[in-house]
């Protein structure tokens, strides 16, 4: 593996054995189980899942934690090659929120391309009863396309705001533009597989009682990570660019269990 350039502790590796860190396999293709089996092989997944769902009962702040947290998971699993993750610590609050502080910005200022699809949809419904139905339809039928389309571009942006804490570098056109050439199928694959999944756990969690549509939220949350894990570890394999991973609060002073992932910065001598 090629070291980091010590001038630049930020910049990236020219080459990174993807997934194999510690205790881990590379990753040479998308395991769809894997997002899910992984989570409860780590003995304390049962406290993680309940701090993370109570985290998510807390209006707006709760998301955006959660989402940090989810990186966070990414960023574990990227140290460890997959063979584990950090747990949920209350104690880390702080450092969750400002993880996940990022990808939400991010995830507003795009929100705001479609507000044009949604007002013309209004304007459709003052219409009239002729014209609405019909600007209704065809506005529906560029939305099959566009907002899937939308959602796959702005994964990788997320994903970079995300790690880097930076929400300039979100918009790195060439960089996401690279990142969906090599991995654009891998990671439709995986959101299917998510929306799939959710269909069937979310029903099932109103059904016990509505008590365990608690549980599924942190579970979608955790195998979210490892299937952004697997896609950016399979983007680095196939000749990427790795992201500078910016630490918070308590990473600043010491390495993520397990080693350092691609574009982390070195441990200070």
């Amino acid at each position: 593996m090629s070291l980091p350039d010590p001038a630049n502790p930020y910049s990236s590796p020219s080459a990174f054995p993807a997934g194999g860190g510690p205790g881990g396999k590379p990753v040479v293709a998308m395991d769809y189980m894997r997002m899910f089996t992984y989570i409860f092989e780590n003995p304390n997944w049962i406290t993680t899942v309940l701090l993370a769902a109570l985290c998510a009962l807390i209006p707006i702040i709760g998301g955006i934690v959660l989402n940090g947290y989810k990186y966070e998971v990414m960023i574990g699993l990227l140290a460890t090659g997959g063979a584990r993750y950090p747990d949920f610590d209350f104690g880390k609050f702080v450092d969750y929120l400002i993880r996940g502080l990022w990808p939400f910005l991010v995830g507003l200022v795009c929100s705001f391309a479609l507000l044009p699809l949604w007002m013309l949809f209004a304007c459709a419904g003052a219409a009239g009863d002729r014209a609405g139905p019909i600007i209704a339809g065809f506005l529906s039928l560029c939305m099959i396309v566009i907002v899937p389309a939308f959602i796959l571009i702005v994964q990788p942006m997320l994903l970079r705001a995300a790690l880097s804490q930076d929400f300039a570098q979100a918009f790195q056109i060439e960089w996401i533009k690279d990142f969906l050439k090599r991995v654009w199928v891998d990671l439709i694959l995986g959101i299917l597989v998510l929306i799939v999944v959710s269909m069937v756990l979310t029903p099932l969690g109103f059904l016990a009682c509505c008590v365990g549509i608690l549980a599924v939220v942190p579970i979608l949350s955790l195998a979210q990570s490892h299937m952004l894990f697997q896609v950016y570890s399979l983007y680095l394999a196939r000749g990427g660019m790795a992201i500078p991973i910016k630490p918070t609060g308590q990473q600043s002073m010491m390495p993520p269990p397990g080693g350092m992932p691609p574009g982390y910065p070195p441990k200070p001598m």
